[in-house]
């Protein structure tokens, strides 16, 4: 088991069908590839959300961040984030509605306006 900042880490390590990446996957990551045509759009944005975990960034910029995932998926990996990474603010652009659970405040735009929602 892969650990984070001391805790277990499940995201890049797994069972099979778990949404994690797979252990053939795992072997090639220190190769250079052109990971854009080997990976899948889902594997790719959980490569993207394990960088923002080992980084810890102060502000985290998501666009469209969770589009080629599950929904339960995108719900585990936001609860990952605000888990542990506590002091990050979280920016996400998207149109699941499911994205605003995650978030304090919502800015929507449409019609020429912009309007703030709680999240």
């Amino acid at each position: 088991m892969f650990e984070l900042h001391g805790q277990p880490f499940t995201l890049l390590t797994g069972e099979p069908g778990s949404g994690a990446l797979g252990d053939e996957l795992k072997k090639r990551l220190e190769l250079s590839e052109n990971w854009a045509q080997l990976l899948s759009g889902g594997e790719q944005q959980r490569l993207a959300f394990a960088r923002a975990l080992l980084y810890r960034p102060d502000w985290l910029f998501l666009d469209e961040a969770t589009a080629a995932l599950p929904d339960a998926d995108q719900d585990r990996l936001y609860r990952l984030l605000k888990e542990r990474l506590p002091d990050t603010t979280l920016v996400s652009i998207g149109h699941r509605e499911a994205l605003a659970a995650h978030h304090d405040q919502r800015l929507v735009f449409g019609s020429g306006q912009l309007r703030q929602q709680p999240g």
